[in-house]
């Protein structure tokens, strides 16, 4: 919306798009069971000694739950989930985004915050810009990763759009 408005081209937009698609990844770990809004009941079961990773935005089970772990071993996990699918050189500037599901602490949000800055800072990963919060609705346990490398390009419109919306 910003590059509209700011008067680009609609080729420039969809070009810049398609890169930022193409350097971001995500991962999702269910820790708790969603929550119906009208039963107040599970959506699906999730014993308390297990997690679910790779779980979906809207939590769609994955199928595949482990024992549960520290944060800092599921930081380490999903990192390299991420990594292994989109490799990320030493000195590479990444934008990181870690999004709660609405069903955990802000504390613990922040907690595996900083560990996931831990993991990357010791790969020699430069985190550029970062964004820690609750922005799920549905009261799911878990969080959803995402890490998008930068160019100068994207780094330009992350300094541009910082500035105006802090107008």
């Amino acid at each position: 919306p910003m590059m509209a408005k700011w008067g680009e081209s609609m080729d420039d937009i969809l070009r810049v798009a398609e890169k930022t698609n193409l350097y971001t990844r995500s991962y999702g770990v269910g820790i708790r069971s969603a929550i119906h809004p009208v039963t107040g009941l599970p959506i699906m079961p999730m014993p308390d000694d297990k997690i679910e990773l790779g779980i979906g935005v809207h939590g769609e089970s994955s199928g595949r739950q482990v024992d549960m772990m520290r944060s800092g071993e599921l930081a380490a996990l999903m990192c390299d989930e991420i990594i292994n699918d989109m490799p990320l050189e030493k000195g590479e500037k990444v934008v990181v985004k870690l999004q709660g599901l609405g069903g955990l602490s802000w504390m613990e949000i922040y907690i595996l915050y900083g560990d996931i800055y831990d993991c990357l800072t010791r790969k020699g990963i430069e985190i550029y810009r970062v964004s820690v919060g609750n922005n799920g609705t549905q009261e799911l346990g878990g969080v959803i990763l995402s890490i998008g490398k930068t160019d100068e390009e994207i780094r330009k419109l992350i300094r541009c759009y910082k500035r105006e919306s802090q107008v």
